[in-house]
């Protein structure tokens, strides 16, 4: 479970859903020196990018939002948002 992970494809993310999705992109966001964690205008939170299951299993537990990377076919792309613990799924 601790291997670093590099597509969302690899997380294992079960019982949970995406309570918020941000429209503002991660390479928008202002970069502070944090190679993990900026800070969002927009909502007015940190987001900090999960680069491995470890990472993003605690940002959920946490309660933070997250960044995940995404690669579809020929396109980069992170997800940006609020994932939650759904235990009804």
């Amino acid at each position: 479970m601790d291997k670093v992970t590099t597509t969302a494809a690899e997380y294992l993310i079960r019982n949970c859903t995406i309570a918020y999705k941000c429209t503002t992109r991660w390479e928008d966001l202002p970069d502070d020196g944090i190679p993990t964690v900026r800070f969002c205008d927009e909502c007015q939170k940190e987001v900090h990018l999960c680069i491995s299951d470890k990472d993003l299993s605690q940002a959920i537990k946490d309660n933070l939002c997250v960044a995940i990377e995404l690669k579809p076919l020929k396109r980069q792309e992170i997800l940006m948002g609020m994932i939650r613990f759904n235990p009804d799924n």
